[in-house]
């Protein structure tokens, strides 16, 4: 029974060739030897894609190369552009990263889509096929597929001809590449980590250091409230025959109360305090040397000190130096086996007719008026215990100097004067200390590419002591010069292009705010022990420095005790062991009196700004890597596309159909409608032919169709 026509029916056209259509076709013969262009057989999405996606890949890499150029420059101090410092301020940063990489994984994906199209080309036409491949490879040049489609094909196109071999490590290649490129955000993003990034100069006022009349401190008491940051510009260390000199040490000292601003500080022009923290010790001329020792806990050394005449070379006015009288106090402790570790200051007679002076000094040390401000270099003594028990305790009597036959730093002779008992046995070593004091408020030029280091003090538990690794790295404890940004100092700019900021005449007088304030904060440090421990003696002004103290001794704070014991166990130099010192107290000066400031100046300053940024190269490049291996294989792809095929259109949906139609396969597609690949292969296998097959003209009929390659 015939089913009747709806009328609202559509007329398809039946898929045969009219009848009367032979005069109107072009001849089938000259349609297909027509000789196609490579840009008709690519197709216009194609070659939008190829031209138009390449620059695309091109105009999504810059922004990235501009953030991580940008991003590097920054982490090493360069002023970053404005446009830069607003794309990190609104935290764009990862958000651009997201849709560049998401734009290129697009583009990747449609060219690699594109490669594996004339990949399928090229294998039809040049390489050749097996003939169960045939119909894959050429539907395959129709389709939108990712590479690695080819490797799941029935027989890689791996035919033992070089030409093969390179078709099949291009497909290799850009199936690895296409596999990284999934990754491409995580990689680029692997580089991001804590930057810092310097921001746009700006003007500010502070406080300038003009103030001569500072309160009184126990800075010698009490721990330091900070580790501060400041700047620096040095020699390296020398030592000579019978003495240490650190060289000049010109260190300008931060007007920031707020720890976050001097480690963020990055360029700074401006007046800011500095003084040369300079530290001589040399070996003294000692006489008239006196022991008191009728109680451990109140022995004290005194005599006369001068320097030698013309015996170093960095000291001054020494053929007219007097012998200065001193009476220090030296470290007591009840427990005769321990004498590491016992050191005392002693400040003879205030520095009364020293006349003395370590050479180019920062701030001439010239008297002013009878204000008592000190015409010559402090000077300070360190008496360091050698070994208690050969002190003659319960007696007074003389002493004397002995040879000293230590060496030191580079081999050359100690700096420190033994004094011995009755028996020459070594009790105190002594040396006298140098320094220039003086400070200036001068306009500068500081700098850093780095962040500012303030260690914060630690406890270390198993030997009972305060940790001073991380400060002594700050404050260049050491023989060797370390570089500014390991130890997170600022750079100081060089002397020659410093300004005085205030007058000479007003520099001289308020110079000597830090040597006033150690002069103020000093005293016997055996006062404690009046009575019949003490006989009516005074010791002069000093600090003890003993890791062991008693009751009754002014003795120093263990962090400053470690900070001076640990430099000098390190370096075995009494000069870098009393800069750090002196440094820190300077700097505990500054500090307290910074806040009582009134008189201000005018700085430029530039502060570092913390953001999550690039902060190396590595994802970059391996990121970049993958984008130019793609590239690079889809260009060799296409060139060779385009010089080895003539027959394959991509995207061509019926000429893929098509050219599967030959005689060898029209029996398989007879046979092949209801079974899978599997049961083809194997009726293929018990009767079709063998060998590769390539499109190509089929028998001289003018079709081109999977045909049996002729050998090359």
């Amino acid at each position: 029974m015939t089913r009747p026509r709806d009328s609202g029916a559509v007329a398809y056209t039946p898929l045969m060739r009219p009848e009367n259509a032979h005069g109107q076709a072009p001849d089938e013969s000259a349609v297909a030897k027509e000789t196609r262009s490579l840009w008709a057989r690519l197709g216009i999405v194609n070659i939008l894609n190829l031209g138009l996606g390449s620059l695309l890949l091109v105009l999504c890499v810059v922004p990235l190369a501009w953030l991580w150029a940008e991003s590097m420059g920054a982490a090493t101090g360069r002023e970053p552009s404005s446009s830069w410092i607003a794309v990190v301020k609104a935290d764009w940063t990862t958000r651009i990263v997201t849709i560049c990489t998401a734009i290129l994984r697009t583009v990747v994906t449609m060219q690699a889509s594109m490669a594996t199209a004339m990949f399928a080309g090229i294998i039809l036409e040049r390489v050749g096929a097996p003939l169960m491949d045939g119909p894959f490879y050429s539907i395959t040049r129709a389709i939108s597929v990712s590479p690695s489609n080819l490797l799941w094909a029935p027989n890689l196109p791996l035919r033992g001809t070089g030409f093969s071999t390179v078709i099949v490590g291009l497909i290799l290649l850009e199936v690895s590449v296409m596999m990284g490129l999934q990754f491409l955000s995580t990689i680029l993003v692997a580089d991001f980590g804590n930057g810092a990034f310097p921001e746009t100069s700006s003007a500010t006022n502070l406080q300038i250091l003009n103030e001569t009349n500072v309160v009184p401190g126990a800075w010698w008491s009490m721990p330091p409230a900070a580790s501060w940051t400041f700047a620096e510009q040095s020699d390296p260390f020398v030592s000579g025959p019978m003495y240490h000199d650190t060289g000049h040490t010109y260190r300008a000292f931060l007007p920031y109360t707020q720890a976050a601003q001097r480690t963020s500080l990055r360029h700074f022009h401006g007046p800011v305090p500095i003084v040369d923290q300079r530290v001589v010790c040399a070996q003294p001329a000692l006489r008239e040397l006196r022991l008191d020792a009728l109680h451990p806990v109140t022995t004290r050394l005194s005599g006369q000190i001068a320097i030698a005449n013309d015996t170093y070379p960095m000291l001054q006015d020494t053929q007219s130096q007097p012998y200065v009288p001193f009476a220090c106090a030296l470290s007591g402790q009840m427990n005769p086996a321990q004498s590491h570790g016992q050191t005392s200051l002693c400040w003879p007679n205030y520095g009364n007719n020293w006349e003395v002076l370590v050479e180019d000094p920062l701030v001439p040390p010239t008297e002013v008026g009878n204000s008592g401000y000190p015409k010559a270099s402090t000077m300070f003594m360190l008496l360091d215990l050698v070994s208690w028990a050969a002190i003659p305790f319960g007696t007074v009597q003389e002493v004397h100097s002995v040879e000293n036959n230590d060496t030191t730093t580079s081999g050359s002779s100690s700096p420190w004067v033994m004094v011995g008992n009755g028996t020459d046995a070594p009790m105190v070593r002594v040396t006298a200390c140098m320094a220039n004091l003086g400070v200036g408020t001068f306009t500068a030029d500081l700098h850093s590419d780095w962040e500012g280091l303030e260690p914060a003090l630690s406890w270390d538990q198993p030997a009972q002591r305060y940790s001073t690794t991380t400060s002594r790295i700050q404050l260049g404890a050491s023989l060797t010069e370390q570089p500014p940004d390991d130890r997170g100092v600022l750079s100081l700019s060089p002397r020659s292009d410093w300004k005085l900021f205030f007058s000479e005449a007003e520099t001289a007088i308020n110079a000597w705010v830090f040597t006033l304030a150690i002069a103020k904060s000093l005293r016997d440090p055996q006062s404690a022990g009046e009575g019949l421990l003490r006989q009516n003696q005074t010791a002069d002004m000093g600090v003890l420095l003993s890791r062991t103290p008693t009751t009754i001794e002014f003795n120093a704070h263990e962090t400053h005790v470690g900070l001076f014991q640990d430099t000098l166990n390190q370096t075995q130099s009494p000069a870098v062991a009393l800069q750090a010192l002196l440094t820190r107290i300077c700097q505990m000066i500054y500090y307290d009196q910074l806040l009582r400031l009134e008189e201000t100046g005018h700085a430029n300053v530039t502060f570092s700004h913390a953001a999550t940024i690039p902060t190396r190269w590595t994802g970059f490049g391996v990121g970049m890597g993958l984008l130019l291996s793609h590239w690079v294989a889809v260009a060799i792809v296409a060139a060779l596309f385009a010089q080895y095929t003539q027959h394959s259109l991509l995207g061509n949906h019926w000429q893929a159909v098509s050219q599967v139609y030959s005689k060898e396969t029209a029996a398989i597609l007879e046979e092949a409608d209801r079974m899978d690949d599997r049961e083809v292969k194997r009726w293929v296998e018990g009767r079709g032919p063998g060998g590769l097959y390539s499109v190509a003209g089929d028998g001289g009929k003018g079709r081109l169709a999977l045909t049996v390659r002729n050998p090359d």
